[in-house]
């Protein structure tokens, strides 16, 4: 019982980096290539690709790696709060230096600070608007 609960618990969690990684690699190619279209570099449509697959790689790998740590931390410790959100953010924000400027240690460490307190902001608020819509959903359900 406790096996098959462990192996789907893991294919859950393969699931959802491979999702994540393709979502990200699919916002990362339109970011890049947005960017690029928009301000410079229109003459040359290799630096459009170019950028597009950089940008997509990034953030193919920091997504991938954000919610597969956030996922692992919610299966270890059993609770989705503050301390699950920024350590996941900060696992992303490491594989993204580590993908976008190689293994120094002292930005990625930077980074992932930056997507700690970027991941803590973003739980923070998820609380604030889940509360938010259960209040107006119980006045609502009152009143009938």
């Amino acid at each position: 019982m406790k096996g098959e609960q462990t192996m789907t618990q893991l294919k859950e969690a393969i699931i959802a980096i491979a999702t994540d990684g393709v979502t990200g690699a699919a916002v990362g190619g339109v970011a890049g290539t947005v960017m690029i279209m928009s301000c410079r570099c229109r003459r040359n449509p290799r630096a459009v690709t170019q950028n597009a697959l950089r940008c997509a790689r990034d953030c193919s790998a920091s997504f991938a790696a954000w919610n597969g740590t956030e996922y692992v931390m919610k299966g270890i410790r059993g609770k989705d709060d503050l301390t699950t959100a920024m350590v996941g953010a900060s696992g992303g924000g490491l594989a993204y230096s580590f993908v976008s400027q190689g293994l120094k240690v002292k930005p990625a460490l930077s980074l992932a600070a930056c997507y700690a307190v970027a991941g803590g902001t973003l739980h923070k608020v998820k609380e604030t608007i889940s509360a938010r819509s259960e209040l107006s959903t119980r006045g609502k359900a009152s009143d009938t």
